[in-house]
């Protein structure tokens, strides 16, 4: 969209980049100023809710387009899978850690105390998996 990859770096440790040159200094300060901007002058909340709602989502996008746009070799892409897949084993087990806790917590008081949305998450995680695996084996 707008930043272009060579203007940042992958960062060494963590999800993101870095800028590497004075371009991507600029559109760093660009994207960051008008979100600190918006919440220095006095609009309405709701006005400022919506501005800051767009330019997250803008920025968002654009940073997600430069990632993908930005080259790796074959050792960075190892080391992301890996950092990666660590990640994801770690969440998938503090998850499942909270439900068993909420399912004894229910069992214990009788009453039903599960978060949804968690069982959602971990369900969903089993099934792009599952996908995953049986997209593969083809």
């Amino acid at each position: 969209m707008i930043g272009k990859p060579n203007w940042f770096k992958p960062r060494t440790c963590g999800w993101g980049m870095w800028p590497c040159c004075w371009q991507g200094w600029v559109y760093t300060v660009g994207v960051v100023a008008p979100i600190i901007i918006i919440n220095i002058v006095p609009i309405d909340l709701y006005i400022r809710l919506v501005i800051e709602g767009v330019l997250l989502v803008l920025v968002f996008i654009d940073t997600v387009d430069i990632m993908i746009r930005m080259p790796k070799d074959e050792r960075a892409v190892m080391h992301e899978a890996l950092a990666d897949r660590n990640a994801a084993w770690f969440m998938v087990s503090a998850l499942a850690v909270w439900l068993v806790y909420q399912a004894m917590y229910s069992a214990l008081t009788g009453v039903l105390y599960i978060s949804w949305p968690i069982v959602v998450v971990v369900l969903g995680g089993a099934l792009v998996k599952m996908g995953t695996y049986w997209y593969l084996k083809r």
